[in-house]
């Protein structure tokens, strides 16, 4: 079971299907299942953890797709299809989709995808970068970016 998944809220795009969400519930999270044209109205105030889309009934992407992937960039999302269909699977991977579950689906197969989305997640910046440029040679920049290291290190 994936870490942390009991405090997950889980976005389930698609047809209403109790084995997947009774699955989802098995392993620990809070489940809302939506139909796919509402992936673009969806409210920023319910930002989802994970967002998993359901195209076993008609096997293409909703057209809705991106426009949920720009208003929650950081939410990973999961295909869940019939089978791994190659213009589908490039069709998801180009909309931001990380990983594809197959049917039948199990509570393991769906628990490592869920696993390995989590482990993508970006990690929080420890410190910032900052660059001197010079419009040519001998204007100092170098210096000015040693001072500045200096500093910046006493202060912390």
């Amino acid at each position: 079971m994936p870490v942390g998944l009991s405090s997950q809220v889980i976005a389930v795009f698609g047809p209403v299907d109790r084995q997947l969400n009774d699955l989802l519930a098995a392993l620990g999270a809070r489940v809302m299942s939506l139909p796919a044209e509402q992936m673009g109205t969806f409210s920023a105030a319910a930002k989802p953890d994970l967002a998993i889309i359901d195209v076993r009934s008609d096997n293409t992407l909703p057209e809705t797709t991106s426009l949920f992937r720009r208003r929650f960039p950081d939410a990973p999302m999961i295909l869940v299809c019939a089978s791994l269909d190659p213009a589908l699977i490039l069709e998801a991977m180009r909309a931001g989709i990380s990983e594809c579950v197959t049917d039948p689906i199990t509570e393991e197969s769906l628990g490592a995808a869920i696993g390995r989305v989590a482990s993508q997640k970006q990690v929080e910046t420890l410190g910032s970068v900052y660059a001197f440029i010079g419009a040519k040679g001998g204007v100092g920049k170098t210096t000015l970016a040693v001072n500045a290291a200096t500093s910046l290190a006493r202060t912390q």
